[in-house]
């Protein structure tokens, strides 16, 4: 028996559209992991148009709002390690985006700072940046995105200071 048009749609509206199994649906780690995988999707998708990666504009973020940092500290705050650090500076340098410069207080660092081109890439990715968060988290509204925001700075608030983890 066919079922009429109108059924048929409720009942593939109400189908789960994820790839992700009831299995794996319970456990909210994966649940976190695959949202931060399709999140991560998106906004390379909209930075591409830059031809910066996700990393990339961490870094350009940080040093917009810092100010000139060394390799060590600009890789401590966007959780890089010194070797990717080290790759990561070299590529903003090569794109014109960053220059490195002798450290005002340290004769053994370089001071990395961002170029006009650097300050204007990240003003352009910023507003990108924006476009895509409120693009992914349409279906959720103001309250719940604002909710989920708070929930996860409190997770990680907790599990950075947690005594396990120092």
């Amino acid at each position: 028996m066919d079922l009429p048009a109108q059924t048929k749609n409720e009942v593939k509206r109400h189908e789960p559209v994820t790839s992700l199994l009831p299995v794996q649906r319970q456990w909210t780690s994966v649940l976190l992991n695959h949202a931060a995988s399709l999140a991560q999707q998106h906004f390379t998708q909209a930075l591409s148009t830059l031809h910066i990666t996700a990393r990339q504009f961490g870094a350009l973020s940080v040093l917009a709002n810092k100010g000139p940092l060394t390799q060590i500290e600009l890789g401590r705050l966007i959780t890089v390690d010194r070797n990717t650090m080290v790759s990561l500076t070299d590529d903003l340098e090569q794109l014109g985006l960053v220059q490195r410069c002798r450290h005002p207080h340290d004769r053994r660092a370089y001071a990395i700072t961002l170029t006009a081109n650097g300050q204007h890439t990240f003003e352009q990715a910023n507003k990108l940046a924006k476009g895509s968060e409120e693009d992914f988290y349409a279906s959720l509204s103001e309250t719940d995105v604002t909710h989920l925001r708070s929930l996860l700075l409190r997770l990680i608030e907790t599990q950075e200071t947690s005594p396990e983890r120092k």
